[in-house]
């Protein structure tokens, strides 16, 4: 049977997971983005849409997956944020 588990304890950076950020890539915003993929499924703000930090993000959720599948871990449990709009 799978377990139903978030992702816990300390975040690791990239280079402790094994990643090398490229040449071409900004280091600071590659390792924030990988920081903010291990914690949020969102990118809503405009400087999160650079190329380094977008690939950071990209890198931390395919770890994600990598983590999860080695952990037996198949159900993942969905944050959900829900607005009301009162009406007149």
């Amino acid at each position: 049977m799978s377990k139903i588990a978030k992702f816990k304890g300390k975040t690791p950076t990239p280079m402790e997971v094994g990643l090398t950020v490229p040449k071409s890539f900004n280091k600071e915003l590659f390792e924030a983005g990988f920081q903010h993929g291990l914690v949020s499924n969102r990118l809503d703000k405009i400087e999160q849409f650079k190329a380094s930090f977008r690939e950071g993000f990209r890198a931390a959720k395919l770890y994600l997956r990598a983590y999860y599948k080695d952990n037996n871990i198949s159900v993942i449990p969905m944050k959900a944020r829900m607005k009301f709009k009162v009406k007149d």
